[in-house]
């Protein structure tokens, strides 16, 4: 499989990105996957692809099983910074990229993931359905019990935005249990989809007491999108209450 599928050329209609460009392309491909990962975690997402781009044009050495594992790693990854961007199309070309890789050198560790982003494609489409299907592969797949506390928490969030509420408190239950054994991970995201079910069901004080409880985590983690967010939430519940 050829890995050349991202040109240079991307880059010849901008100074600036030239310029970024020149400095990057010196690197090797071990600090180039570095200062790639540096960025992405710091949510610098041009930089971040430019470095990911450089590495996936390496030639690929035959039979290299390593360059083929990193390159399922960078397409996962720079889905995920194409999806953030909103270009939805490339994030779904790279996660097929990469789950061909994965069953062509049998890379079963990755394939839970990939399965995983492409089902939150669908969600943003609200194709719940379809999300459910990839999301149930990514669990079913899946040897990382840390993992599975996503993979859950995505199934109930796809059935509570398709209004299957049982089914969604099911999954987030089951969720919250294998959160609290792995130091309470994504924690404040499964605790807003149960508010959110009760907030459905019209248990307003249910609802109150799980978006308190997903604010207080999100302000231990410090996360402060989450924590302008769940406040709205609170907001338009106390609204809701006293118009009810």
């Amino acid at each position: 499989m050829s890995c050349a599928i991202l040109s240079q050329k991307a880059f010849s209609n901008s100074s600036p990105k030239d310029d970024v460009f020149k400095n990057f392309i010196k690197l090797s491909s071990r600090q180039l996957l570095d200062t790639a990962n540096y960025f992405f975690n710091r949510n610098s997402f041009d930089t971040a692809i430019i470095c990911y781009r450089l590495f996936i044009n390496i030639p690929e050495k035959e039979n290299d099983i390593n360059h083929q594992k990193q390159l399922v790693r960078v397409f996962n990854r720079t889905s995920i910074l194409y999806s953030r961007m909103g270009d939805y199309t490339t994030a779904y070309e790279l996660l097929i990229k990469a789950l061909l890789i994965c069953e062509t050198i049998n890379y079963d560790e990755m394939e839970p993931k990939i399965y995983n982003n492409i089902g939150n494609i669908y969600s943003r489409f609200n194709e719940y359905d379809i999300a459910k299907l990839y999301y149930a592969k990514a669990l079913e797949l899946s040897q990382d019990s840390i993992e599975t506390i996503s993979f859950l928490n995505n199934l109930g969030a796809a059935d509570l935005s398709s209004d299957r509420l049982d089914s969604a408190l099911l999954f987030l239950d089951k969720s919250l249990y294998i959160s609290k054994l792995y130091d309470n991970h994504v924690l404040y995201s499964i605790l807003n989809n149960i508010a959110l079910i009760y907030k459905s069901k019209k248990e307003y004080d249910s609802a109150y007491h799980y978006f308190h409880l997903s604010l207080e985590d999100a302000k231990t983690k410090n996360d402060i999108e989450k924590i302008a967010d769940y406040l709205s939430d609170l907001a338009k519940l106390f609204f809701l209450k006293q118009i009810s």
